[in-house]
């Protein structure tokens, strides 16, 4: 799987590097954050775009009669 190499690789370049031996675990958990978070809220958006907004606006007009 793709998503599994790419992780393993980040945690393995990260804890390669000098610099960040003391860090690499919040650094890790704070990038894998930020990219699930973003793959989130793109899904979301998607959704509430194509999907909720034909419901919701099939529903009000229910509503409406």
């Amino acid at each position: 799987m793709n998503l599994y190499k790419i992780w393993t690789d980040v945690i393995f370049r990260l804890r390669s590097q000098p610099q960040n031996k003391s860090m690499w675990k919040f650094y890790s958990i704070m990038f894998m954050g930020v990219a699930i978070s973003i793959n989130f809220i793109t899904l979301m958006a998607i959704l509430q775009r194509n999907i909720l907004h034909k419901n919701i606006s099939q529903y009000m007009f229910l509503l409406k009669t």
